[in-house]
């Protein structure tokens, strides 16, 4: 896996051949420029679903989901590679110092959200409080077999005074509570897709197509396609909350063959 990842950042780092200023204008410019917006790469697994809470609700779980539903799809915030957690959908990730996090002299705790006005999903619809509280309606529901956090049973309450501002009441000292709705902690669920499945059918609630060829998210990619046993492609989506990435598409194998995958490497397929 190190090869691999060390593959696509010299892949993704490197500027191309040289080329003389002089034909700077030509057509083999742009050529090159738009095939450098495009990459190739391959995980060990053939996924079933693109939700990382549904893939780990099993007995196993497959390796990738994780990493490409982060592609399609963000929380209100991400961890950074120092740890640190960033705002995404939120405008702001709540501390004590912005006020956004306050603890009361009995332990208990009010953590506040703003979400960002420009956040949307990729059909369009804007992101608001009523899709947060749905969120967390269908993932502390027992009849369903999605992950257990350890947070549910801290929460007191949740409040939301308009589409844009959510308040978590907890019931007493919870340090994860900044990775409310997060990969890390129930990802948000677009509420107009998926309500009226959750309604009519739990038992077929997660085997709805939006879980793999259908899937809606918010992240900086979009599915085009999603092929089981095969690959899936994803481009990018212009409305990002941070802007559009600088990758135009990226096509994402499965090739459950640790062997094969590394050939494809070596061969330049991946």
């Amino acid at each position: 896996m190190a090869l691999i990842l060390t593959t696509l950042v010299v892949g993704c780092s490197s500027g191309g051949p040289s080329r003389n200023p002089s034909n700077s204008g030509s057509s083999s410019q742009g050529s090159s420029s738009a095939a450098a917006k495009r990459l190739v790469a391959g995980i060990l697994g053939n996924p079933y679903t693109l939700s990382q809470e549904i893939n780990t609700a099993g007995t196993g779980s497959i390796r990738g989901v994780g990493e490409m539903e982060k592609l399609i799809h963000s929380g209100l915030v991400i961890r950074d590679g120092d740890g640190h957690l960033q705002p995404l959908l939120a405008e702001a990730v709540p501390t004590i110092e912005n006020g956004n996090w306050r603890v009361q002299p009995d332990g208990s705790m009010e953590t506040q959200w703003k979400l960002r006005a420009n956040a949307v999903w990729h059909d369009g619809k804007p992101v608001t409080t009523d899709d947060l509280i749905y969120t967390l309606m269908v993932g502390r529901d027992k009849e369903l077999a999605l992950p257990g956090y350890p947070g549910y049973k801290l929460i007191d309450s949740i409040d939301a005074p308009d589409n844009q501002t959510m308040v978590v009441k907890w019931k007493e000292p919870f340090i994860d509570a900044d990775t409310l709705f997060s990969s890390e902690f129930l990802t948000p669920r677009p509420k107009h897709l998926l309500e009226q499945a959750y309604l009519n059918d739990k038992g077929s609630y997660l085997e709805q197509s939006y879980w793999t060829t259908d899937y809606v998210g918010t992240g900086p990619f979009k599915l085009r396609e999603f092929v089981r046993d095969s690959h899936m492609t994803i481009e990018a989506f212009d409305k990002f909350v941070l802007g559009p990435p600088k990758l135009s598409q990226i096509e994402i194998r499965f090739i459950q063959d640790p062997n094969a995958l590394i050939a494809n490497v070596l061969a330049g397929e991946v």
